[in-house]
């Protein structure tokens, strides 16, 4: 006789079933979930078990408290925020459903101009919200902007990940003491770079090498190593490429 083992949902937070995997990162993943009494779909954000518990629930309060005020179609909405009663951090997000960018340039080499162009608009638009409220993203990459598929087939680009943002609120979480560097290198500004005091331009800046990156396939900031990336911001000139439009590169 054959025994079926059915296995249940874990269940965090006393009422979000975990469903499946949808997304994979150094220090977390991100899971399907589904709440069991409005049957309502989330984005489960789970810190691994194997990292620093601590360190990142102040990471995951940082981005809750910041993006609680912050309600803007191009930005990502995030619910609620808990610890298990392991430790462990759980960050309730808007469930998406869509690609990054990112992983739109690991299947082309490049996006169309006119699409690139509405998806820095969009993000922009949601910028602009956060930067009415002081608050700097400091993180502007590829991975960290969803192109979002509503049921009618709009596509409407959001951003993600508000853990390392930085608020001009005073009582706001501080991950970082000044002089410190937080960001991706290849897409940092100069004054990211430099330890330096950011302000809005910084993410323009990243978002201008990203906007580089879509309209190219290649990085603005390409580099052998994380050090190097970050020498190439102060030091390189990106010089006109065949690929953008003069109007744009103007």
């Amino acid at each position: 006789m054959t025994v079926v083992v059915r296995t249940q949902p874990r269940l965090v937070g006393g009422r979000i079933e975990l469903m499946s995997p949808i997304g994979e990162g150094g220090c977390a993943s991100v899971w399907l979930g589904r709440h069991r009494e409005t049957n309502n779909l989330v984005a489960a954000k789970l810190v691994h078990a194997r990292q620093d518990h601590d360190h990142l629930a102040q990471r995951f309060q940082r981005e809750a408290e910041l993006s609680a005020g912050l309600v803007h179609r191009n930005l990502v909405r995030v619910h609620d925020y808990f610890r298990e009663p392991d430790g462990q951090p759980v960050l309730l997000m808007e469930y998406l459903r869509g690609q990054t960018v990112e992983e739109v340039l690991q299947k082309q080499t490049s996006i169309p101009v006119d699409a690139t162009v509405a998806i820095a608009v969009a993000v922009l638009r949601g910028l602009h919200q956060a930067h009415e409220l002081g608050i700097i993203h400091r993180d502007i990459k590829p991975s960290n902007i969803f192109l979002a598929a509503e049921p009618d087939g709009v596509i409407i680009p959001k951003v993600l990940d508000f853990g390392i943002a930085k608020s001009s609120d005073i009582n706001a979480i501080s991950l970082t003491q000044d002089g410190e560097v937080l960001g991706t290198p290849a897409y940092m500004s100069p004054e990211q770079v430099r330890g330096g005091e950011v302000d809005q331009t910084t993410d323009i800046f990243s978002l201008g090498a990203v906007v580089y990156e879509m309209l190219t396939g290649k990085l603005a900031f390409a580099a052998n190593t994380p050090g190097a990336a970050l020498a190439a911001v102060l030091e390189r000139t990106i010089e006109p490429h065949p690929a953008i439009p003069e109007r744009i590169w103007a």
